[in-house]
């Protein structure tokens, strides 16, 4: 999740949130899974991690999931663990062009 949009989520009351980086992977042409992508150590030291292999995500039950980009199952070049493959993501573009009402 986006650091800045965990800072607002973190901030309300009403929200339990939670930055959980997973792996992903590169994926060969036949669909198989090349080299793993762990980037757990480049979050800023005040962005606090919580360890995927450790969240009881059945106990849990999340409502929302945010993600940058849908590694899953439809996606030729990378993919996330099977286990986070999910029908509902909320996709959070990490590319921002213009300024919002700036008519940009």
């Amino acid at each position: 999740m986006d650091r800045h949009l965990w800072r607002v989520a973190d901030a309300n009351l009403d929200c339990d949130a939670y930055v959980i980086p997973i792996p992903y992977f590169d994926r060969n042409l036949d669909g198989s899974f090349r080299e793993m992508h762990d980037e757990r150590k480049i979050y800023p030291v005040d962005v606090p991690i919580t360890d995927y292999e450790s969240f009881g995500f059945a106990e849990k039950c999340p409502d929302i999931i945010y993600i940058h980009n849908s590694y899953d199952n439809n996606n030729y070049v990378a993919s996330v663990y099977p286990a986070f493959y999910s029908d509902k993501l909320v996709y959070v573009s990490y590319l921002i062009i213009g300024r919002c009402g700036s008519g940009q």
